[in-house]
């Protein structure tokens, strides 16, 4: 009996592998070319297939579809054609290209075969327009542009090189890579994301990674999130299990629960309302302005240059506070379960401070 059972179950094993192997590619294209103004819009909506935008220096739109199908026949292979269709629509100001199914089931219940297509879209465009893509299960590929750019993305990759003006980006379920962009807002899920430049960021994000290598200011809401920042000037946080790390900012600020953060060095100032977290500031400029410390279970470290000049002003409940031995004592008490402390260190009027309030925890300074 069990041989039996071999002999079916190899015989289903076989047939499925060929009817794999002897799929045929089958591809349809479509080319469409329109006129368009520098400045108007293009939108572009499509699903199963990358969608690539390059540029040209004509006052065109020019269009290039190919739907792919792999099929064991032309006859199946033509049903997906029939059920895939591209609407377009065009003005002296916009053009819009979208992709539609036609067919009345869900594309979750059709059979194997037919769900093996794929459909790209490679599209010419003056790179001055503004540009609106929205593609779910396909990568996204833009060249260099001068106009306003909007995302969406769901499971896919996305490719930019240089925006000169803001971007819009909606993503989620990827890996991006940016180059240089004006402005960005928007969302990130479940992606990874590489930025080279950019001057001003406003983001959602969540469960995802991003990397960053220049930006002027960042305002970020995000949870279940790391951040790799090589410099920034302002970075302004709220959050929770997250993990940030700055190599240089000129001004921060957080409000986090459950988070963690190393900042290499601080030029101006920096301000931290944490529960549950860890941080360490492994650099403070002697010219720094202020620190300002909220934490409840919350450890911090903060080292400063040899010679700052600096005020510190810190109480503690449950938790402790430890200073240099060269920081000059002007007020301080201490008991079991609390501990305040005051003092200077260089001038005793220096413009510089650090103020810390904590329950639970602790606070280690250092220089």
């Amino acid at each position: 009996m069990k041989s039996v059972y071999s002999a079916v179950f190899f015989l289903l094993i076989s047939g499925i592998l060929f009817a794999f192997a002897t799929r045929q590619e089958y591809s349809q294209t479509i080319i469409k070319e329109f006129p368009i103004q520098a400045t108007g819009t293009v939108d572009l909506r499509n699903s199963f297939g990358p969608v690539e935008v390059f540029t040209w220096n004509q006052n065109r739109v020019k269009v290039h579809i190919t739907i792919t199908v792999r099929a064991a026949s032309e006859q199946k292979a033509q049903y997906v054609f029939d059920e895939v269709d591209v609407a377009f629509a065009n003005t002296p100001t916009h053009f819009s290209a979208q992709t539609q199914i036609n067919s009345g089931k869900s594309w979750w219940d059709w059979d194997e075969e037919k769900k093996d297509f794929s459909i790209q879209y490679q599209v010419w465009i003056p790179n001055t327009v503004q540009l609106n893509i929205d593609n779910k299960y396909g990568d996204i590929l833009i060249a260099e542009m001068k106009g306003k750019t909007s995302i969406n993305l769901q499971y896919g990759n996305i490719q930019l090189q240089k925006l000169s003006e803001d971007l819009y980006l909606d993503f989620s379920h990827g890996t991006g890579q940016i180059g240089q962009v004006k402005d960005i807002e928007g969302k990130l899920s479940y992606c990874n994301l590489q930025l080279e430049q950019a001057r001003d960021l406003k983001l959602e994000t969540s469960y995802s990674n991003l990397q960053i290598e220049h930006a002027a200011e960042m305002f970020i809401n995000a949870k279940y999130n790391n951040f790799k920042i090589q410099q920034i000037s302002a970075f302004d946080y709220e959050g929770r299990y997250d993990v940030v790390d700055i190599e240089q900012v000129d001004r921060f600020r957080a409000t986090a629960k459950y988070s963690d953060f190393r900042l290499g060095n601080v030029t101006d100032n920096a301000s931290f309302d944490l529960e549950f977290g860890v941080v360490n500031i492994e650099h403070i400029s002697p010219q720094f302005s202020e620190v300002n410390l909220v934490g409840q279970f919350t450890d911090y470290k903060v080292n400063l240059e040899p010679g700052t000049p600096y005020m510190l002003q810190a109480a503690a409940d449950y938790a402790g506070v430890s200073y240099p031995a060269s920081l000059k004592v002007t007020f301080e008490k201490e008991s079991s379960t609390f501990h305040e402390v005051e003092g200077y260190h260089g001038k005793a009027q220096g413009v510089s401070v650090i103020r810390a309030q904590l329950n639970y925890g602790g606070l280690k300074v250092t220089n």
